[in-house]
């Protein structure tokens, strides 16, 4: 099993794609405004390969931001991608496709991981899907991607979820979790005035989650979206939120407990 990376900070696809060749499985990173174009080029370089796709950024040495990447498998494993929709409503109505792809790839825990690009309703869909996995016990991964679409085999779906079964056949899988941030002075705050559908945090301590956001890091209004890799705001298993700031120095480890699970929310949901 060997992958491939492949980056264009311009959004030049087949500059992503140099270099790979007979891919067994596709991960497509993309922006919104070639988002649709991305896909159906993608399919049609690689046509019956399976891929899922979103509109989100990568980095390896460099942050792509608005460009695209392009992560792929191959030399020797089974996968298969497909969609779970309605996320918004009832993901379960579509469980069977699930059921069947993990049939379909052989699964086990030992050498398989199902990777998942979401549009929202995360909790839900999460639970959904880790419903079939936990009988196998196959590792779940992946994230949310933004616009409200994901891709899956060169299709673009709205309210839904991609997902892939990827299965290595010569070897084992191992998924792993870090997080690479510091959390950043005694900072505690209850949060009100929340949108929880869309990730939306309106006040901190009764003040504008914006403001205090501000006043902390000594920032601009303008300002706060680049601080989102920087120092962005979280809440911790203990269901307290705070703040993070990332390494002082490149590989340093983070410093809370290893059993924290930090959800790290966009600089840009404050209001």
């Amino acid at each position: 099993m060997k992958q491939f990376f492949g980056k264009s900070q311009s959004g030049n696809l087949q500059e992503a794609v140099r270099g790979l060749s007979n891919p067994q499985f596709i991960m497509l990173l993309s922006n919104k405004e070639q988002f649709d174009a991305h896909v159906k080029k993608l399919e049609a370089l690689y046509p019956h390969v399976p891929s899922i796709g979103c509109i989100g950024m990568s980095y390896d040495t460099q942050v792509v931001e608005k460009g695209v990447s392009v992560i792929a498998y191959y030399d020797g494993i089974t996968a298969a991608a497909n969609v779970l929709e309605e996320v918004s409503v009832m993901p379960v109505k579509y469980i069977e496709r699930l059921k069947e792809d993990v049939r379909r790839v052989n699964s086990s825990k030992e050498d398989t991981v199902c990777i998942d690009f979401c549009t929202g309703n995360d909790a839900c869909v999460l639970t959904t899907i880790y419903s079939v996995l936990r009988n196998s016990s196959i590792s779940l991964v992946g994230g949310t991607g933004d616009g409200g679409m994901v891709s899956a085999n060169g299709k673009i779906y709205q309210d839904a979820v991609a997902y892939a079964l990827v299965k290595n056949n010569r070897g084992r899988v191992k998924t792993y979790k870090e997080n690479i941030y510091h959390q950043m002075g005694n900072y505690r705050f209850i949060a009100s005035r929340t949108d929880k559908a869309n990730y939306r945090i309106g006040q901190l301590n009764g003040m504008s989650a914006k403001q205090v956001y501000q006043d902390i890091l000594h920032v601009t209004e303008k300002e706060i979206q680049t601080q989102t890799f920087k120092n962005p705001f979280g809440r911790s298993k203990k269901l307290f939120c705070t703040f993070w700031r990332s390494p002082e120095k490149a590989g340093e480890s983070a410093k809370f407990p290893m059993d924290s699970n930090v959800l790290l929310i966009y600089n840009d949901l404050f209001y």
